[in-house]
């Protein structure tokens, strides 16, 4: 449930970065202030990395390495506790310390010197909003005791993978149009930009073994026009020779 949580959670931040599925990233951290809950998600992470198609997903219990951590006042809880002592201490949770917030973030909770000459008060997690501003290259998202971390920068390794992975999926779609049998071995020809064709060339192993493809032609034409994400191609699906 926790990993699933967490996939979850990669595949909101992918949709909202406008990041593909089938393009991978180099890297996914999961993040809680809660040890067992990184201990019980540990053996998982192959099954996260398949499933938000990154290279590594990594552990961590601390994500001021990821994101800017600061804290608002919950004026809904805190304004019946303290009442002419809120804005005093509005501003004394607004000077909180990523020690403190991590804290409440696992579920405990602090004591606040409000400073206005008064007793220090005691904050429970729900009387304080964690606001997350993501770092630059990162995108981050939470659920509960479960913070997520996906790096959003694409080198251009990943990008040309990306551009191979779009490709086998519209191939196999052309072989499902053309009724193709599971086991039909096939011939593809290809031609495209540069970028494109460079992609294919570095993956060319990677996509003849997905498609079935034995043999493998780079032209200057072809017959079916293709976006590879955003990369202009063409390509012909025929049946191989016997």
């Amino acid at each position: 449930a926790l990993a699933q949580s967490a996939v979850n959670l990669g595949h909101f931040l992918r949709k909202q970065k406008d990041l593909k599925v089938r393009q991978p990233l180099s890297r996914a951290i999961v993040v809680s202030a809660k040890e067992d809950i990184l201990e019980a998600m540990k053996p998982m992470a192959p099954v996260i990395a398949e499933e938000l198609n990154v290279k590594a997903v990594e552990f961590a219990s601390d994500e001021s390495k990821f994101v800017s951590l600061s804290a608002k006042a919950n004026f809904k809880t805190l304004g019946r506790k303290l009442g002419k002592r809120m804005k005093s201490a509005a501003v004394a949770i607004e000077g909180l310390d990523s020690a403190a917030l991590l804290k409440l973030q696992s579920g405990e909770a602090i004591t606040l010197e409000v400073g206005d000459g008064e007793a220090a008060v005691e904050l429970l997690p729900e009387d304080v909003q964690v606001v997350r501003q993501e770092r630059e290259g990162m995108t981050v998202a939470n659920e509960g005791a479960v913070t997520i971390a996906i790096e959003t920068t694409l080198t251009d390794e990943l990008l040309r993978e990306g551009i191979a992975r779009e490709f086998v999926s519209r191939v196999q779609a052309m072989r499902k149009e053309n009724d193709y049998e599971v086991s039909q071995r096939i011939a593809l020809t290809f031609a495209g930009d540069e970028a494109a064709v460079a992609a294919v060339t570095e993956h060319k192993a990677y996509i003849c073994a997905e498609s079935l493809c034995t043999c493998f032609t780079i032209a200057d034409s072809a017959t079916t026009e293709l976006d590879l994400n955003g990369h202009k191609a063409m390509v012909t699906v025929e049946k191989a020779n016997a």
